[in-house]
């Protein structure tokens, strides 16, 4: 059983390891420079799994052990191969007027970024997966399944509804689940990839930037950024004339790679920790909480497409 459960893949990181393979991280909390190997950050124990509550012993711990870790690790094993092409193909010599990804690779990504959401616990801790809804308690085949869960002697059906809610919630192997429902969502939205000639992109333990932009000229304000590796970053929103860019490359200067990575830094209100592959480039964006000031990037733009 698979206990250290990663709620930000290896693969994902490895792309910000330096030469000794290990990540530059600082730490918002104790304000600290330390490094790090992937295998040792991002992860929580038993974190995707429900314990049988008030039910028979014989159950075993969990329900369903390692069944949400084991559908990720099959889920990485395509994103990894996805990410692996986009770093190869978004480079320097890469035309502005070519695609960059095929349909199939396009819906991939899709379900990336919607993965990288919804499996980090600050996303999981709102969506109350530990919680029944009364709506779900008064569902006929819910009553049925506590019912039949007494008569057999099993006792209380509780921590079996709340496994469900929680793959529903978490995977895309429903037809209505959350991811699927984010996914139509995000295909509405333009994205074009931005290569960094010079300076290198930031993460964090909440890579997903998630913001209402309202530089962009739509009733959908919403913006999506991630750094996917140190070289490479995409920007999901219909921005003006982000149409005729979508799937696209960017090559872009010192001025606007810094312009992305003061997003990390300025709009994660939950954000524990700031990754960097250059410890130099790292420090050039961290400061001290006393020092950091509040800002609010809800009334002014937030992301744009560079010229």
């Amino acid at each position: 059983m698979t206990v250290k459960e990663h709620f930000i893949p290896q693969f994902y990181l490895r792309e910000f390891t330096n030469k000794d393979r290990k990540l530059n991280v600082y730490n918002c909390d104790n304000q600290k420079f330390l490094q790090v190997k992937p295998n040792n950050i991002f992860f929580e124990k038993h974190l995707y799994e429900t314990p049988w509550i008030e039910a028979d012993e014989k159950l075993g711990k969990f329900v369903l052990e390692n069944d949400i870790e084991n559908i990720f690790s099959d889920y990485e094993g395509e994103f990894a191969k996805l990410l692996k092409k986009i770093s190869i193909v978004c480079c320097p010599t890469q035309s502005e007027q070519a695609l960059i990804l095929k349909s199939s690779e396009k819906e991939l990504l899709y379900r990336f970024v919607i993965n990288l959401i919804v499996r980090n616990p600050v996303n999981m801790k709102e969506l109350c997966l530990d919680f029944i809804p009364d709506n779900i308690r008064e569902n006929e085949t819910v009553k049925i399944t506590y019912s039949l869960f007494e008569n057999l002697g099993f006792g209380s059906a509780n921590s079996l509804c709340i496994a469900a809610q929680k793959k529903v919630s978490l995977t895309d192997e429903f037809e209505e689940s959350l991811p699927r429902v984010c996914n139509r969502s995000i295909r509405s939205l333009n994205f074009s990839f931005y290569y960094a000639r010079e300076l290198e992109f930031i993460t964090s333990d909440m890579p997903v930037c998630i913001v209402d932009d309202n530089s962009i000229q739509e009733e959908d304000k919403t913006s999506i950024y991630l750094a996917l590796t140190p070289k490479v970053a995409v920007l999901f929103g219909n921005y003006k004339g982000s149409d005729r860019v979508r799937n696209r490359l960017f090559l872009i200067d010192t001025e606007k790679v810094d312009f992305f990575n003061k997003q990390i830094i300025e709009n994660h209100k939950e954000k524990h920790t700031i990754i960097g592959r250059s410890l130099d480039i790292l420090k050039r964006y961290v400061v001290s909480k006393e020092q950091q000031p509040c800002q609010d990037n809800t009334q002014k733009p937030i992301m744009k497409i560079p010229s």
